[in-house]
């Protein structure tokens, strides 16, 4: 993964993550990016980020760790259940006037 500077419009840094990197989500909660990494590959030198999420700390621009998936993740979303919780919460007060 690359870390751009967009105001000089160039590659400041480079961040090791898996195989084919496909979807990215930020958690702004956590300060955290979670990237999916795709492989049809089996190398043995990849079998432990392939098919696999990368999670970067963003204050530090440093790989901290990767979590096994399924086969091939190319999009990710992250749940939060208080959002649900507020938004159902908010459904539940509203009221509908005739």
């Amino acid at each position: 993964m690359s870390v751009i500077d967009t105001q000089q419009e160039k590659e400041i840094q480079q961040i090791p993550v898996g195989p084919t990197p496909r979807g990215m989500k930020i958690d702004p909660q956590e300060d955290t990016l979670y990237i999916t990494n795709f492989s049809r590959t089996s190398s043995p030198m990849m079998q432990k980020s392939m098919n696999s999420l990368s999670v970067v700390d963003l204050n530090s621009k440093k790989s901290i760790g990767t979590i096994k998936t399924g086969l091939g993740p190319c999009s990710i979303s992250i749940y939060d259940p208080t959002c649900y919780q507020n938004k159902k919460q908010q459904k539940d007060h509203q009221s509908i006037s005739l």
